[in-house]
């Protein structure tokens, strides 16, 4: 079902454009300049795009559509993941993101977890597939400027083990949205993950136990020290319980008050002042690792900023 995004309430700012024409970018690293750049697109003027960084077992293929009653279904696949885009004709747009852990090695060259992103985030750049997915409004306001930022999508998932021969040592997943403040003053940023639920797949007990307990006690952590910083929280953390598998479930969630306690209980480096800090974007999607097959279903994408009023200030 792709629901509506309601009209904004007075003070509220959308930052993101509707979600619509999906496009996808090449996986290369390192990012030649300017890049990293979209080879394919669901339709016309894509506003969001989809990266799946250092994918294993081939890239993700050109779009392929049909028609699906009054919409259209848009379709790219690789071997270990896949984009679907299901476009209504009178607007409305929902995306369904899988990833499937049987191709997708154990360990990175250094001997750590392997780890496979599929991500949708608005674009930023105008060229031959894409629009600009922003609002002009993006930096406009620090965090102080802010009385609320609410994040709301309705999402979906489904999470089963992989057809894979071996055991890592770690096999999880999950759905997440996110942000990424960009402060000028100090040329820092700040990576804020959000997680709507935790997966876990097969794996040795002690490591299968340790992931249970991220899902029935979860906790928060900064995964990044130093510059870029990041921070991954929990939904149950914001007082709303995980995603369960199979239910449907419109999120409505204020990320300030988190954003404002993380940059001040943040590591002794990081710029404290949530004055020096504006929403820099956006992405939402999944990731997994080992031997988790996953597909998560978006729609209704939304980021709002509740601006304090002239003469409140």
């Amino acid at each position: 079902m792709v629901a509506a995004i309601g009209p904004a309430r007075a003070g509220e700012v959308t930052l993101l454009k509707p979600l619509d024409s999906i496009s996808i970018h090449s996986p290369v690293q390192p990012v030649p300049p300017g890049g990293p750049f979209p080879y394919t697109a669901s339709g016309p003027a894509a506003s969001w795009g989809v990266v799946a960084w250092d994918i294993p077992g081939g890239n993700l293929s050109a779009f392929s559509s049909v028609a699906a009653g009054a919409a259209t279904l848009s379709t790219s696949q690789s071997a270990e993941a896949s984009v679907t885009v299901l476009r209504a004709s009178r607007g409305g747009t929902a995306i369904t993101l899988s990833q499937d852990g049987a191709v997708l090695p154990c360990l990175t060259a250094g001997g750590q977890p392997r780890e496979s992103d599929l991500f949708l985030s608005p674009n930023k750049q105008t060229n031959r597939l894409e629009i600009d997915g922003y609002t002009s409004a993006l930096h406009a306001n620090p965090l102080t400027d802010l009385r609320h930022l609410y994040a709301a999508a309705t999402v979906s998932y489904t999470a089963t083990p992989s057809a894979k021969r071996e055991i890592c040592g770690v096999a999880q997943g999950g759905a997440l949205i996110a942000v990424i403040l960009d402060n000028r003053t100090a040329h820092q940023t700040l990576f804020y993950q959000l997680a709507l639920t935790t997966v876990c797949g097969p794996q040795p007990a002690p490591r299968l136990a340790f992931c249970a307990k991220m899902r029935s006690a979860p906790w928060s952590n900064f995964f990044f020290t130093k510059n870029p910083f990041g921070v991954d929280d929990k939904l149950p953390l914001l007082g709303q319980r995980f995603l369960m598998p199979g239910e449907t479930r419109t999120l409505h969630v204020d990320l300030l008050p988190r954003l404002i306690g993380f940059l001040r209980a943040g590591p002794f480096a990081l710029d404290s002042d949530p004055g020096h800090w504006t929403i820099d974007s956006f992405y939402a999607g999944q990731h997994i690792w080992g031997g988790v097959k996953l597909t998560t279903h978006w729609s209704s994408i939304q980021l709002v900023a509740d601006t304090v009023g002239a003469s409140a200030k």
